[in-house]
């Protein structure tokens, strides 16, 4: 291999080592962006759950004021018990869309934690070949500096 093969190939080398460090900086600014994206989603779900937390604390206030009203009190249990349902349903449904949105969290920090994991790996495996690429030219500039063929 030529002195020139020798510099064409280790400027390869390094050009591939610059884009994937890029690729990994791209990566690193994607998962960022998805972490401040998913962290906005859960300050979404977290003030749909305050809101729900205020309905139903105006609920219990009609709730009281209808037991308060004696004359209304039998009209009055039918509808509050259909209200309470509907809220507790709609509770139900919070919880499990919560749950759902958790599941959905773990299994996305699930996957960037293996993508940032394989991209390790490959880095690594890039730079144990660098490093016996360097080995291998060091090598071979010496012998040629110390008169060995």
């Amino acid at each position: 291999m030529t002195g020139e093969e020798m510099e064409r190939a280790i400027d390869f080398l390094l050009k591939s080592q610059a884009t994937l460090e890029a690729r990994i900086e791209q990566v690193n600014d994607n998962l960022s962006q998805q972490m401040g994206e998913l962290k906005n989603r859960v300050d979404e779900v977290t003030r749909s759950v305050d809101e729900l937390a205020q309905r139903q604390s105006n609920f219990v206030q009609v709730v009281t004021r209808t037991f308060e009203a004696q004359d209304e009190i039998n009209r009055r249990r039918e509808e509050t018990d259909r209200r309470l349902t509907e809220a507790l349903r709609i509770m139900a449904e919070t919880q499990s869309a919560m749950a759902e949105t958790q599941r959905g969290l773990a299994e996305t920090q699930s996957a960037m934690a293996e993508t940032q994991s394989g991209l390790a790996k490959d880095q690594s495996h890039t730079d144990e070949r660098l490093n016996a690429l360097i080995n291998t030219v060091e090598r071979y500039i010496s012998e040629r500096r110390s008169g060995e063929p």
